[in-house]
């Protein structure tokens, strides 16, 4: 049983919406284990495109028990109330953390029976989660946790020190967090090390390296499935940049990109709108409209499968996106260009692997560098790519998880 939403990872396959991190597992599933898997969609269809695998749809809000959430709520705004600590963080973070934590708790515990009942209608023999941290999910991983169900989280982007949902666990509870995956798919290495870091040798929650299936899949079965006018722009430029967006900034492309797409017109300048982006369009169409320069494409290259794009690219910019990694694979370097984006990435900068420009001096300067540099690009840490290893792995966890029933 998976649980995901496809609009935030879809790409276009057979002109359906494919979903880039859960419908690869998917089929892995079913081809190499014979298993059947249940998707399921946390909320309403946000789109009238067809899924490329059927999916149900069902949301859970619609279940949860007003009665027990207001009795809930009465209760635990009570316990907030006698923690000193709550108001210190309110007043540092300037967020409103006491209404948050009861709006969540409260729906997942008043959501407890239902979300305990829909699991048992499905019989599920593993859970998974596309982004675990969402009410929705907490509610279903603490219902699994009480019916003994397997759940697994699966990779769907950046997973770095950074991150605390998954790293950097000082004090977790001997049985582990009731709300938290028993085990993490990770795409590499890399990731593995970073949820690892910090744990004191926690045997809960264990991170996998199972691989990129969306990436392991394009390598095998590549499609060219763009238009000629498009392939035409492409080759008729000699240097392509792929600029990967973020989601909702308030400056979703720093004034000195945009300054050096002015100046580099023998460039083309690729942008890729964020799948998930909801407000922020009509600011980078703008933004990208006022520089009255035709050195910049927008619209296909947001449309067409991600790894297409990156084949046809030299190098790759991004704010902070972890299309940087993915974009390793196909030995292609990044630039990245925001202070975010080298906090996350700092080892990777350090490393060369990445570089990082906070000026138009400093992006020029790391343009001409990876032009120079014509060198291999090491992915391995990132990816894990031999089906032989995923395989006996992947077998190895599922019958951990089921011995756990």
């Amino acid at each position: 049983m998976i649980f995901t939403s496809t609009s935030g990872h879809a790409d276009r396959r057979e002109d359906k919406l494919y979903d880039r991190v859960a419908d690869p597992v998917y089929e892995f599933m079913a081809n190499r284990f014979g298993w059947s898997a249940t998707k399921v969609s946390n909320g309403k269809r946000v789109s009238d495109v067809e899924g490329f695998f059927p999916m149900n749809f069902l949301d859970l809000r619609l279940f949860a028990n007003p009665v027990k959430y207001l009795r809930h709520q009465k209760r635990f705004t009570k316990y907030l109330a006698s923690i000193e600590a709550t108001d210190e963080i309110e007043s540092r973070s300037g967020l409103a953390i006491k209404s948050l934590l009861i709006k969540s708790v409260c729906f997942i515990l008043a959501s407890e029976q239902s979300a305990k009942a829909i699991l048992k209608r499905a019989n599920p023999t593993l859970v998974a989660f596309v982004c675990y941290y969402h009410n929705v999910n907490f509610a279903y991983l603490n219902a699994a946790k009480s019916l003994a169900i397997p759940t697994i989280d699966i990779q769907h982007g950046k997973q770095g020190v950074y991150h605390l949902m998954y790293a950097h666990w000082g004090q977790v509870p001997n049985n582990g967090y009731r709300m938290v995956p028993d085990f993490f798919w990770n795409w590499g290495e890399s990731s593995k090390l970073n949820i690892e870091k910090g744990r004191n040798n926690l045997q809960q929650h264990q991170p996998v390296v199972l691989g990129n299936h969306w990436l392991i899949n394009w390598k095998k079965n590549k499609a060219e499935r763009e238009s000629p006018q498009y392939r035409k722009l492409l080759d008729s430029y000699s240097t392509v940049v792929l600029f990967s967006l973020q989601q909702d900034m308030e400056i979703p492309i720093p004034d000195f990109v945009l300054d050096e797409i002015q100046t580099q017109k023998d460039v083309l300048w690729l942008f890729r709108l964020h799948p998930a982006q909801k407000i922020g369009n009509a600011k980078v169409l703008k933004s990208l409209a006022d520089l009255k320069v035709s050195n910049v494409e927008i619209h296909e290259s947001s449309k067409l499968p991600l790894y297409q794009i990156i084949e046809h690219v030299h190098l790759h910019l991004t704010n902070w996106s972890s299309v940087c990694i993915e974009a390793l694979n196909f030995g292609v370097k990044s630039i990245i260009v925001h202070p975010n984006g080298y906090d996350l990435y700092e080892e990777l900068i350090n490393t060369e692997q990445f570089f990082y420009a906070k000026d138009s001096s400093d992006l020029c300067m790391a343009m001409d560098k990876i032009a120079a540099d014509a060198g291999q690009v090491d992915a391995s840490d990132h990816f894990l790519m031999d089906m032989e290893v995923i395989e006996r792995r992947a077998s190895q966890l599922f019958l951990e998880g089921m011995s756990r029933r």
